[in-house]
């Protein structure tokens, strides 16, 4: 199928790691991240831009004192200062459209937020990617300037260096729908993760012909921006087990549900996007990554309103289901986990009365379904990010390989398009083995 996206500088694939094990997958799930000593103090200058970004009043409310400065030598990975292109781009988009992005705020002003400290009502930024008008505005960012002040830290990455490309348009008109509309996706990334890490695979989702909500969860991801500049971060402890992390997930199931209940207005303008009049909100499909996954799969089991979906290597932290799911369900897991070893997983698997499916990509690991390893391309996340959670899969072929199993999964629920990935291992895949 002709791209209509240029090329945009691809790179070689990423340094291999180690066989992937298990043992550092929930470090990212229920984690934060790990602290740094600091040893190069940030400039006033850069301190401020941030406190001013976030609205925060001390150094505290945003980067604690294990921020790494730039130039730091062993401390923070650097990028060429003096470039003035970006330090790695993404992968093109896989699908036949150009991409636009833009960014809205849903308040549910009916449910007070339980992870919240003071009472407020549940607000969620969601972000929009589509199939856009190949002219508009220029191109999207790969996250607000306080997400990536955040990440920066996080990734050990130099600040300001943290430089990343983008094909995707940013707040480009939508292109004109077949008749009904696009159908939708609803993307909700794992706990204590950062959405901007989902990037490579909702735009190229949209640029197959979806209209894709990515789902923030303030006091849950790692860090929530809003559009105005509000950001949420997450809790410095992990969630761990119990009822704190049951109300995490419960949380998460609900904000979810609440986005399917507002998919009606969005499509008419409210709140104003540039997707208004462009939703079929008769096709929805929901996909998700490690918690995610488990809460997408939650939410079918509550709402039919999901024709379809698709759990990225979540564990299920909820109790064996009292109902049959009949509606068609793909898994992904990475390869020395996954729902295949998971118990929860192993009591669905018997209420699955619709077309299932559960996959696992050789040399994934947990953060294989994300950016992480494209990232690593050009910077050390390893300081981050274990081996066993990166995989040894090069991050660019393990996105492209979940995307075009995504799109035939989606294209043959809501388009009747059959396809033999779906039936059979493939040899240009070697990749990807059949559980079930």
């Amino acid at each position: 199928m002709r791209k209509v996206v240029p090329a945009e500088g691809e790179h070689p694939d990423g340094p291999a790691n180690k066989t992937p094990g298990r043992a550092g997958r929930h470090r990212v799930e229920r984690g934060t991240a790990r602290g740094l000593r600091r040893r190069t103090p940030v400039p006033a200058l850069a301190v401020l831009v941030v406190l001013l970004l976030t609205g925060c009043s001390g150094w505290g409310d945003v980067l604690d004192s294990s921020t790494p400065g730039p130039g730091g030598g062993d401390e923070c990975s650097t990028a060429d200062p003096t470039s003035t292109d970006v330090g790695l781009r993404l992968p093109r988009p896989s699908g036949p459209y150009p991409v636009g992005e833009s960014t809205f705020e849903l308040t549910d002003r009916k449910r007070t937020d339980p992870l919240a400290p003071d009472g407020r009502p549940r607000a969620l930024p969601v972000q929009v990617w589509y199939p856009a008008d190949p002219h508009g505005e220029p191109n999207a960012r790969y996250a607000p300037a306080a997400t990536l002040a955040l990440a920066e830290k996080h990734l050990h990455v130099c600040s300001g260096h943290l430089r990343v490309g983008l094909t995707a348009r940013h707040a480009a008109a939508v292109r004109t729908p077949p008749t009904g509309g696009w159908p939708v996706l609803v993307y909700s990334p794992a706990s204590a993760s950062i959405r901007m890490l989902a990037t490579s695979l909702v735009q190229s989702l949209a640029s197959l012909g979806y209209v894709v909500l990515v789902v923030d969860r303030p006091f849950d991801s790692l860090v929530a921006e809003f559009p105005d500049g509000r950001v949420v971060r997450g809790p410095s402890e992990p969630i761990g087990t119990g009822e704190r992390a049951r109300r995490v997930f419960d949380t998460h199931v609900a904000d979810l549900r609440f986005v399917l209940d507002r998919l009606g207005s969005i499509g008419r303008g409210n709140p104003a996007t540039p997707v208004r009049g462009a939703l079929d909100t008769d096709r929805v499909g929901m996909v998700g990554h490690g918690s995610g996954g488990a809460a997408t799969v939650h939410v079918m089991l509550a709402d039919s309103r999901v024709a379809a979906g698709a759990n990225l290597d979540g564990d299920n932290p909820g109790p064996a289901p009292d109902a049959d799911l009949g509606r068609p369900l793909l898994t992904f897991g990475s390869a020395d986990g996954g729902p295949r070893n998971d118990p929860g997983w192993k009591s669905l698997w018997p209420r699955l009365r619709g077309r299932h499916r559960e996959l696992t990509v050789r040399g994934s690991g947990h953060l294989s379904f994300t950016d992480a390893g494209i990232l690593l391309e050009r910077w050390d996340v390893r300081r981050t990010w274990s081996a066993e959670q990166l995989g040894r899969i090069a991050g660019r072929r393990s996105v492209q390989i979940v995307v075009t199993y995504l799109g035939a999964f989606f294209d043959q629920v809501f388009s009747g398009r059959p396809s033999g990935l779906l039936e059979q291992e493939d040899p240009t895949h070697p990749e990807v083995v059949f559980d079930r």
